[in-house]
């Protein structure tokens, strides 16, 4: 009995809404048009956005790590998503002053410190490395790209 009661006051209300074209549009064809702008504004497609190579410096303070900083530029350079290459990693013989100041004038998104250490604590299961970065620039999304990108590598390779 009280469901015919329901399903009469719901075929009503229902006729009321329909009759009234401005009710209709604030209450079905508003809400589609928002929803369809905002998937069109928030998300994009994944064939317009793409991935930034970040290019990334490697310095060591000991000759002796030569070899293993160069692994570690082989390894940064093997990571791929989607087909472009996550870094473009390159070891060079130089100071950390010298390559700071490579960062500074943009030749490089990232350097990184090898410390003396490296080998011992990467024996540990500890990964230590120094990672400078621009901070401070006009372009904040390629900064934030670069220390999450440097960061989740270095977080994933740790475990």
């Amino acid at each position: 009995m009280r469901l015919n009661v329901v399903l009469s006051l719901t075929k009503i209300n229902l006729k009321r809404i329909f009759r009234r074209p401005a009710t209709l549009f604030w209450n079905i064809a508003f809400p589609i048009f928002m929803i369809t702008l905002t998937v069109y504004v928030f998300i994009p497609s994944p064939t317009t956005t793409p991935m930034k190579t970040v290019k990334v410096l490697l310095v060591t303070e000991s000759p002796n790590l030569i070899n293993a900083t160069k692994l570690f530029a082989k390894i940064m350079n093997n990571i791929t998503i989607r087909g472009v290459h996550m870094f473009n990693a390159t070891y060079k013989n130089m100071t950390l002053n010298e390559a700071i100041n490579l960062l500074r004038n943009g030749t490089y998104d990232a350097v990184i410190l090898i410390p003396k250490d490296f080998v011992d604590k990467l024996r540990k299961y500890e990964l230590h490395v120094e990672v400078y970065y621009l901070t401070g620039t006009p372009n904040r999304l390629s900064e934030q790209l670069v220390y999450y990108s440097i960061s989740n590598f270095l977080y994933e390779s740790a475990k």
